[in-house]
């Protein structure tokens, strides 16, 4: 595990997506799943939570073990590997790839990867900062390598890259934007290791967790938003659910 023992309740970031995350699936029906990039498994316990059995698969070790230990009470469900190369391509009902593709050089080849592991017409989740000119040091710290805009959304999941846009919505106004202020000002002219490094960690970078009643408070308040504005500015980031080509 990480140096400190994994705490069971999510940051208050996370418990604020998620929420966009369940909206988008509702309608799904639960089967197989996998979750890219999964780190420390809170969306891998959300999903078996709904009925899914789900293979998390993480490269960071720290992580890794961080959702080994979460997940053990969940076990039969939860599956946890180092790679996708453990699985069988073709298997899955849904892939989820939430705060992933900010973290990748080549983003069209990951999402056909991808797509091979999942059933004809099977569908992806998808969630990522948005909005480029926002790029800052937390970015940094965390190590991406951009943001997206809604152009660059459509262009990524164009059907000529296998993929059908079914929904896409927002994220994190107001909230998270105001997080965001925060963490930019701390993390303001300092030196951070190279980007792949700080990809490996981030599966393990700890956001604020708020007093449970603000968690909720906030997430309420969040919701209203995300119901107003839809998948624009100003919230914080997208999500996106795809399906894949037959």
């Amino acid at each position: 595990m990480s140096t400190k023992q994994p705490s069971t309740r999510p940051t208050t970031g996370f418990h604020i997506r998620s929420r966009q995350y369940v909206r988008l699936i509702t309608d799904l029906v639960p089967g197989s799943a996998v979750d890219v990039g999964g780190g420390q498994g809170y969306w891998a316990i959300k999903l078996a939570q709904l009925g899914w059995q789900v293979n998390l698969v993480e490269k960071s070790e720290m992580a890794r073990l961080d959702a080994v230990y979460l997940t053990k009470l969940l076990s039969e469900k939860i599956h946890v590997y180092d790679s996708l190369g453990n699985l069988t391509p073709g298997s899955a009902d849904l892939l989820c790839a939430l705060e992933v593709l900010e973290h990748l050089p080549d983003r069209t080849q990951s999402l056909r990867y991808w797509s091979e592991y999942l059933k004809p017409y099977g569908y992806g989740l998808f969630s990522f900062p948005a909005w480029q000119e926002w790029f800052n040091a937390e970015d940094v710290k965390a190590g991406h390598l951009c943001r997206f805009d809604i152009e660059d959304v459509l262009d990524l999941f164009s059907s000529s890259n296998g993929w059908t846009i079914c929904r896409m919505s927002g994220y994190g106004f107001p909230f998270r934007n105001l997080l965001q202020i925060y963490n930019n000002r701390r993390f303001q002219n300092k030196q951070f290791e190279e980007p792949n490094r700080a990809t490996l960690s981030s599966g393990v970078y700890r956001e604020a967790r708020l007093p449970v009643w603000l968690d909720y408070a906030a997430a309420v308040v969040t919701d209203f938003f995300q119901r107003l504005i839809g998948p624009r500015k100003p919230n914080w980031g997208l999500v996106v659910l795809a399906q894949k080509k037959g």
